[in-house]
């Protein structure tokens, strides 16, 4: 099961309304979209910052028993990185 944060990050291709409403809509009904976003979600794994997961994998059995809350969507795997290193700093930032 996937829960979208209410402040969802969005960077690239995904700042553009129309593709992040597909794409969204797609994850509210439990389907994925033909894009190749990536999602950043909080850790399932405490040794981890985050997980970035293509939101295709997400089908696979493995990912469908889960449960994951996404923080970040992002149009591609450089980007979503970028992000989750910002996610990173601005949380340091707020702890420090």
């Amino acid at each position: 099961m996937i829960s979208i944060d209410k402040s969802l990050l969005t960077d690239g291709l995904m700042k553009n309304d129309f593709f992040r409403e597909k794409v969204l809509k797609a994850l509210k009904k439990g389907k994925f979209s033909a894009i190749g976003a990536f999602g950043i979600f909080l850790p399932q794994n405490r040794s981890n910052l985050y997980e970035i997961i293509r939101l295709n994998e997400l089908r696979k059995k493995p990912y469908r028993e889960g449960s994951y809350h996404m923080i970040g969507l992002a149009g591609s795997r450089y980007e979503a990185i970028m992000m989750a290193g910002e996610l990173w700093l601005r949380h340091n930032r707020k702890v420090g």
